[in-house]
């Protein structure tokens, strides 16, 4: 199972230190590329599917309506139409630009599939993926050495139709399973007497099936108002429901027949009918949840030390490393941030925590960084939910962790790009995604 590189010294293989990559995603992929640099790690990456890409890798087949589902029976992927919401130079990884001269600024998600597949090949990655090798178990080897790194045993499916499995012994684990699997679907009073349809936006794909009717949208993120944009065209009506509405609108530029509304009181038990919290009603067709995501690691046995609760996931020291098993390690959690810049710095801290480059504090000290860190964001009145929210304090972050590294910083121009999109698209909603941008306008 393990794949040894025939670019290597085979007379050390004994001496390299295995590591188990969970998923295939653009976490998974750049760990993959990160711990090859170093030739005393021999990494064996696991996808459950039979491609890489994650969520870039479309999937139009997914149940509609299929909320309630098992939510592990659906590959999670972006929907049909979706333009990126960051541009190109904030689209890819510092060392590994796009290739493509003409592609415009924002651009249809199906060239980040083509980006990590050429990034694959470049590197010549697929040679260390197991396909369809769904990781079912984790759990610490017992030893009886004191003071010895934790290794790890991880059961993996075979792939077969039997869906046997295989029990393998790894020196250290990075998860990359992302956290978009799991919907967070909220409890709202009256909802079940909704006779209408509904869905999370996990299983989201085209809009056709919302032609001429009135739709509304739960959550203002990112993803809710793409979706509203991606169902203006076809929809008679779209209320999108942001929870910081109070009588002015949030959002400049929507289309005519998008309109921003506050948060839901209840549905009507006749079906359609429901009252915001400033007394209005509204009826509607179709309800699309775009309320997030749920940290899920069902493989995660509980001796680990890994929970998650509220959505935090603990114990982690700068949303990274296991705090009491430091060779467990995570990529990808982080959210509301510049996702190709923050998970290269991420990928390139733990494959050099794992070659012994970077050198980590106390548990205590560890312990002692990831409560302030919580707590900072209690401070700025933030929910418990948003723990590993990132949202103005990304590049802070990424420089801790070049700093640690020894790795140039994002460029000036890039953060001052990055800035100038969050606040361009609260302006003009609607036409930000045409605008071409060039990074030396930026400084």
């Amino acid at each position: 199972m393990y794949i040894i590189d025939s670019n290597r010294n085979l007379g050390a293989v004994r001496d390299m230190k295995t590591v188990a990559i969970i998923g295939g995603g653009l976490t998974g992929l750049l760990s993959l590329r990160h711990i090859l640099k170093h030739h005393s790690l021999q990494p064996t990456l696991f996808e459950a599917s039979s491609f890489v890409g994650g969520i870039w890798a479309y999937d139009g087949k997914a149940n509609q309506y299929g909320h309630q589902h098992d939510h592990h029976a659906t590959h999670p992927s972006v929907y049909k139409n979706l333009i990126t919401n960051q541009s190109k130079q904030i689209m890819e990884f510092p060392d590994f630009g796009h290739t493509n001269e003409t592609l415009p600024s924002f651009f249809h998600h199906s060239y980040v599939l083509h980006y990590l597949q050429h990034f694959v090949e470049t590197f010549n990655l697929r040679r260390f993926i197991q396909f369809n090798r769904r990781v079912v178990k984790v759990s610490p080897v017992s030893t009886n050495e004191a003071n010895s790194p934790c290794r790890w045993n991880v059961v993996v499916s075979d792939g077969t139709k039997n869906d046997s499995c295989l029990n393998l012994v790894f020196d250290a684990v990075v998860v990359c399973n992302g956290h978009f699997t799991k919907p967070y679907i909220p409890k709202i009073r009256g909802f079940e007497s909704f006779r209408g349809n509904s869905l999370h936006s996990r299983y989201y794909r085209e809009p056709d099936d919302f032609a001429h009717k009135t739709v509304l949208v739960i959550g203002a993120s990112p993803s809710g108002v793409d979706i509203s944009m991606d169902l203006s065209p076809i929809a008679k009506k779209v209320y999108l429901c942001n929870r910081l509405y109070q009588g002015k609108p949030l959002l400049k530029g929507l289309p005519d027949n998008v309109t921003e509304v506050t948060e839901i009181s209840q549905f009507h038990e006749d079906g359609h009918s429901l009252t915001l919290v400033d007394g209005n009603t509204v009826s509607v067709d179709s309800v699309i949840f775009t309320t997030g995501y749920t940290y899920d690691y069902p493989f995660l046995d509980e001796e680990c030390s890994i929970s998650v609760h509220k959505n935090r996931v603990t114990h982690l020291y700068k949303h990274i490393v296991n705090i009491y098993h430091n060779t467990m390690l995570f990529v990808g959690i982080p959210h509301r941030v510049p996702i190709f810049k923050v998970m290269y710095f991420q990928a390139v801290y733990v494959a050099k925590l794992l070659a012994g480059e970077v050198t980590l504090p106390s548990v205590e000290a560890m312990l002692d960084d990831q409560s302030k860190d919580f707590q900072s964001k209690i401070d700025r009145g933030w929910r418990r939910s948003r723990a590993h929210s990132l949202q103005g304090i990304a590049m802070e972050y990424c420089d801790f962790l070049a700093n640690e590294c020894g790795i140039s910083r994002i460029p000036d121009n890039v953060r001052n790009l990055y800035a100038y999109i969050s606040v361009r698209r609260k302006e003009d909603i609607m036409n930000y995604k045409y605008d071409q941008l060039k990074l030396e306008d930026f400084g």
